[in-house]
């Protein structure tokens, strides 16, 4: 079994991927969209998924596709809650100096927030799991950039061919070995989000996918 990366080893290899892959974050933050004020946080989260999408699967499949309980959902729910008003604590300016300089990164808060409040949202129930495949990973990975990080949040809802949703999942298996950026992954991302529109998580509509 492949040892788990220290913090340091993470730390380097993401500041590697910001130099070599500087093009690709450029081109993967234009397909996102995000607000000028969460730019910055939003090519945070995409070195994050360079880096991690070989694994990205094994993350958020069973998180996603597995038994999802409405106590399970709820708990979520509430922890996401928790963890923006500790996020909203920690920048109290009454708060003491000491205590505000900790190691918790309030964005990470925020993130794992956003993660919780997400999984409180998807459908309930068994979904049959999908085979977890390069492919798969790359689909996922674009499709939390987009629904975290984009302004306009409800464009992952068109998974259709030259979307925009789409080609950012192709950009991402393309960092993979033997992935193509060209990629034509719209049956896949149809298929990931597939529940998420049925239960209403996502607009039903379709947008259409700017180039």
């Amino acid at each position: 079994m492949k040892p788990v990366a220290t913090p340091e080893e993470e730390a380097a290899a993401e500041a590697t991927i910001r130099v070599e892959r500087a093009d690709l974050i450029n081109r993967a933050v234009k397909l996102i969209k995000p607000t000028a004020e969460r730019r910055e946080e939003c090519v945070d989260a995409v070195v994050g998924a360079i880096y991690r999408v070989p694994n990205f699967f094994k993350e958020k499949v069973h998180d996603v596709y597995y038994s999802k309980t409405k106590v399970a959902k709820r708990v979520a729910g509430q922890l996401g809650l928790a963890l923006r008003k500790v996020e909203a604590l920690m920048r109290n300016p009454a708060l003491d100096h000491d205590l505000r300089q900790t190691t918790i990164d309030p964005a990470e808060l925020l993130r794992l927030a956003r993660r919780c409040e997400e999984a409180a949202k998807t459908p309930s129930g068994d979904v049959p799991p999908m085979k977890p495949t390069a492919k798969l990973s790359a689909v996922i990975a674009a499709y939390y950039l987009m629904r975290i990080h984009a302004a306009e949040r409800e464009t992952v809802a068109d998974a259709t061919k030259g979307s925009r949703f789409c080609r950012l999942a192709a950009l991402l298996y393309g960092t993979l070995p033997h992935g193509d950026p060209n990629a034509d992954l719209s049956s896949q991302c149809k298929a990931y989000v597939r529940p998420f529109r049925a239960a209403g998580v996502i607009a039903k509509r379709k947008t259409r996918g700017t180039k």
